[in-house]
């Protein structure tokens, strides 16, 4: 065999891999879906008491902000206090979520609701909600511990922003 021929039949094996190749990586079902998911900028943020999700009341709150996160792509986070279940402890988490720019602020911490309370008045810009019957001033919304009830909040807060 001549040196051309052997060069030829070296270009057509790997121009053959090559396709190959290529087919093999191009074909749809081997390749994952995409899992990014393109929020909105509107966050809907839930402070809960030292005992995070496991709070019963907290869990079906947060099992609503899933839910309008997946129907409206607005953002949700939660977020536990640590420590003890005082004043001091939970004002600097309230100032921590508006610093993230929530537009709510959501808690099921009666603690939360006396630091959101004080949040509110000076931050007009935030929608504050306490839930499972806290006290809120006139700046804040109280509703039931409802996971439809919050998810129809943030669906509504979503379409209004």
């Amino acid at each position: 065999m001549t040196r051309k021929r052997w060069l030829l039949a070296c270009a057509g094996v790997v121009l053959l891999v090559g396709i190959g190749l290529f087919a093999w990586l191009s074909t749809s079902d081997r390749v994952p879906p995409p899992r990014a998911v393109v929020y909105t900028d509107f966050q809907a943020c839930l402070l809960t008491g030292p005992q995070g999700l496991a709070d019963p009341t907290a869990a079906t709150v947060w099992s609503g902000m899933q839910d309008a996160s997946t129907a409206t792509r607005a953002k949700v986070s939660y977020l536990a206090v640590a420590g003890p279940d005082t004043a001091g402890t939970v004002t600097p988490y309230v100032a921590t979520l508006v610093e993230r720019k929530c537009n709510i602020v959501l808690t099921t911490d009666a603690t939360a609701a006396d630091a959101i309370d004080q949040a509110a008045a000076q931050h007009g810009d935030v929608r504050f909600v306490t839930v499972g019957g806290l006290a809120g001033s006139g700046h804040v919304t109280t509703i039931a511990p409802d996971s439809s009830a919050i998810s129809h909040l943030i669906r509504g807060a979503v379409e209004h922003s």
